[in-house]
């Protein structure tokens, strides 16, 4: 009994060893970071409808629907940057897969096609924004055993926007409140950054993303991140 005993425990030791391996490595290929941008933050968002009642030219009253978009930048982002490196093809080169999730304090103004619409009228405030890229490595930051003093990334990928979290609270001609749409997308994405040592030894990313949605919507964020495990 004492030999099986003593042999599951050998077998036990080397799941242990072997785990912690591997969450060693595993480690070693993830890269965290924050970063901010300030009023470098700019959205415009795809057109949705907004249906109210509303009057006519002689003032009777009637339904309307107008489509609706919302434009506007951020006076305040916060990011945090995550990324972990799927293959690394060298000390100074990698394929990464990242996330980097953001909480802006925005303002937001609407623009209408109908004229003199409710929703020439909205305004909000707040959003978040997660884009996920597939990104090229190379340089400073690529990879730990990186020794170059400068280093940059290329990304493609996908941007998920959530905005505002409030609006103006206006009423229609005819006097009902009216409820403002929330704006859920997603949109193709570009990404390119520039790293560099500061004179404290401390790693930095310019960071610039470029949401494409097409001639209706688009997105523009130039951001600074700092590493904060390298």
């Amino acid at each position: 009994m004492r030999k099986i005993t003593l042999l599951i425990s050998f077998f036990c030791a080397i799941a242990v060893v072997q785990n912690a391996q591997t969450l060693a490595k595993a480690k070693n290929k993830v890269f965290h970071g924050i970063g901010y941008t300030a009023i470098l933050d700019i959205i415009k968002t795809p057109s949705t409808q907004l249906n109210y009642s509303g009057l006519d030219q002689n003032g009777n009253p009637t339904s309307i629907t107008e489509n609706v978009q919302l434009t506007g930048f951020s006076f305040m982002t916060l990011i945090y940057r995550f990324r972990y490196n799927i293959y690394e093809l060298s000390d100074n080169r990698a394929i990464g897969l990242s996330a980097s999730p953001a909480l802006g304090l925005s303002l937001f103004l609407g623009s209408s096609d109908y004229p003199n619409g409710i929703g020439g009228n909205m305004v909000g405030l707040g959003d978040i924004d997660l884009p996920i890229f597939l990104e090229w490595e190379s340089g400073a930051g690529s990879t730990y055993s990186s020794s170059s003093n400068y280093g940059g990334m290329l990304g493609a990928g996908l941007d998920y926007y959530y905005l505002p979290f409030s609006n103006s609270g206006l009423t229609s001609e005819s006097g009902d409140p009216i409820t403002y749409p929330k704006y859920s997308y997603v949109q193709f994405a570009l990404e390119g950054g520039i790293r560099y040592w500061n004179k404290i030894n401390r790693l930095h990313e310019i960071n610039l993303k470029v949401d494409l949605g097409g001639s209706e919507s688009y997105g523009f964020r130039l951001s600074w991140i700092r590493f904060l495990n390298y």
